[in-house]
Parts: C-alpha cells; structure tokens; sequence
C-alpha cells in the first residue's frame, strides 16, 4: 500500500512540474508574440514616420519652387534620400525635378535621373528630344551620344575603355565635357583620370577642374598651382579657355580662403568671358560672392550692375540678396538642406543675415 501511494505521489509531482512546465511555455510563447507584435506596430509606426517626413519635405519644396525654382531642386532630391516615400509623392518629387532639370539645363541630371527612375511617356520623350538636340549641336550621331552617356553611368574597366573609343572617334571637346560632368556628379574620379592620362590633347580646362575636384579628396600628383602655370603657358588657348582656367583657379583659391587673391582672379576671368548682353560675366558674380563672404556686403551688391543669369543655387542668393534680402527667409529651409550638404561659406553668411 506504501509503495501504491508512493507512485501517487511520484505521479502527481511529476504532472505538477508538467503543467508548471506548460504554463512557463505558454507564458513565453505569449512574451515573444507580444514581443513580435510590438516591433511591427513599431516598424508600421517608423514607416509612416518617414512616410510623412518625406511629404513635409515634398510640400516645403513645392512652395519655394513657386518663390524661387532653383532653390527648390536640394529639397526635392532629399526627398529621394527619404526612406519609405509614398508612391504619389515619389512620382510627383521625380517630375519636378526632371522639369527643373530642363529648365536650368542640367542635362547631365536628367540623365542620372532617368538611370534611377526609369522615364514614363512624357519624359522619355523629352529625354529623347534633349538627346537629339545635343546630337545635332555635337555633330554626333544620336544612338553614339546615348551610348555615350549609358557607358559613362557604369563605373568599370570595360566601359572606360568603350568611352575613349567614342570619344577617338568623335573627337570632341564639347563632348568630353557632357561626359565629365556626370562623372564629377555620380563621383567616379577614377575614370576620368583614365581619359586625362589617355587623351594627350585634352582641353586643359577639364584637366583643371578634374585636379580641383580631386584635391578635396586626396592628394594628387600635380599641384593646381603648376596645373594653372602649365595651361596658361598654352599658346593656342580661346579667350573661353583662358576665362574658364582664371574662374576654376578663383574657384580653389577661394576653397583655400585665399580670398583678396580669389577676387583678382574671377575679375580676370571677367575679361575674357563672352558678354551676354543684360547680364553680369560669371567670373564678376563670383567676385560678388567672395566679397559677401568676407563681409563686405555693400560692396558685393555694388559690382552686380547688371541681370544675374542664375545657373547655381548661389548666383540665386546672392542675386536675393542684392535684390530683396527679406525674401531670403521665405527659402530659409532650403539653405539650411544646401549648408548641411556642402559647407559652402556663403550659405553660412546668408543663414546669419536670415537670423540678424
């Protein structure tokens, strides 16, 4: 009879430690669905969060493109930055940007553009008539121009190579600059060092402003100093070359803080810059821009005496400026997003002018 009730008891201790075994899982079971249930309402709640960031960017951009177009393009391009964009905003952002592109002719935008955003109907064909256009400007048969600038959206060996034989074959200068300019954009250095050390004739202003870029990220083997000292020494230059060469070298000095000397030069470039009736030269626009960021702000608007043909977001401020500076509070946003991209001196001057 001991023994019968022995195994009872044995029995009902190991069904008691069964059952509490149960309840534990039961009871984990539930914590990890619980668990899991929170990180999706988490992850819902993080999705709509970036949902609506990029839909206060999309409608803070529409409303300064209505005030100023060109400052507009920064905050539509953060849109695409954003995670998780609604569909329709998504759409909307693309064709604005395409359409502004078009507008301040930077083709070379359109292109990267088209490459992440494959073209619906209307701006394909739009692409399709900026191609033919270029083509026919460059003396370029067309699919040779889209071959062009297919080969120079890829970043390998293969396409280096297929490049410098287009080029070979339409020996262009014009040509050569459409395709550093996407290069200088999608920041593939590399293979334009490949076609400066290929192509022994190459328009010395590219070759400037290839060395100019590549000196804020490395060190490179010629010094700008002696790039400048080497082109200048080129009996054959245009007054456009000679222009461009003083404007990029402006351009660094001004990076260096060099600014009395940056001056010298964009008003150098002035010089020899073709005149467009009605409008400032660049390199004067420049001299402009250089003044305001030393403080010499009455100065700065004094030597814009004529239109500013804004081509840049900072053509667009400084020409703000001198015009209206009040206006600049209504686009304040948009230079807050430029100054966080590229610590451009000049946005700082005119964010401290904005909070004066």
């Amino acid at each position: 009879m001991k023994s019968i009730l022995s195994l009872n008891s044995i029995g009902r201790f190991i069904l008691s430690i069964y059952f509490s075994f149960l309840k534990l899982l039961l009871s984990f079971r539930i914590t990890i669905l619980s668990f899991v249930v929170i990180l999706i309402a988490a992850n819902i709640s993080l999705t709509q969060l970036d949902a609506r960031e990029s839909s206060s960017i999309y409608n803070e951009a529409y409303r300064i493109e209505k005030i100023s177009p060109i400052l507009a393009i920064n905050l539509y391009e953060k849109v695409l930055d954003q995670k998780d964009i609604n569909k329709k905003v998504l759409k909307n952002t693309v064709n604005r940007l395409f359409f502004l592109y078009i507008k301040f002719k930077r083709f070379e935008e359109i292109f990267i553009l088209n490459s992440k955003f494959p073209p619906d109907k209307t701006r394909q064909k739009k692409t399709d008539q900026i191609i033919k256009n270029i083509s026919v400007k460059l003396k370029i048969d067309e699919s040779a121009f889209l071959e062009m600038v297919n080969l120079t959206l890829r970043n390998d060996e293969t396409a280096k190579k297929e490049l410098l034989s287009i080029y070979n074959y339409y020996p262009n200068h014009y040509l050569l600059r459409y395709i550093f300019a996407i290069k200088f954009q999608t920041g593939d250095l590399d293979s334009l060092a490949f076609l400066i050390s290929e192509i022994p004739d190459i328009n010395p202003v590219l070759k400037l402003a290839y060395l100019i870029k590549a000196s804020r990220i490395y060190t490179t083997a010629t010094s700008i100093e002696k790039a400048v000292k080497d082109s200048a020494s080129i009996s054959s230059l245009t007054d456009e070359q000679k222009s461009d060469i003083l404007y990029f070298y402006g351009i660094y000095l001004r990076g260096k803080k060099k600014y009395r000397q940056s001056i010298r030069y964009f008003q150098m470039s002035a010089t020899y810059s073709k005149k467009e009736e009605g409008f400032m030269p660049d390199g004067i626009i420049e001299a402009a821009k250089t003044l305001f960021i030393t403080g010499n702000k009455k100065e700065s608007c004094s030597i814009i005496t004529a239109k500013v043909n804004v081509q840049s977001e900072s053509d667009e401020l400084i020409h703000l400026y001198c015009k209206n500076k009040t206006s600049l509070k209504s686009v304040k946003k948009s230079i807050l997003n430029l100054f966080e991209k590229d610590q451009d001196p000049l946005y700082q001057k005119i964010l401290q002018v904005i909070n004066e």
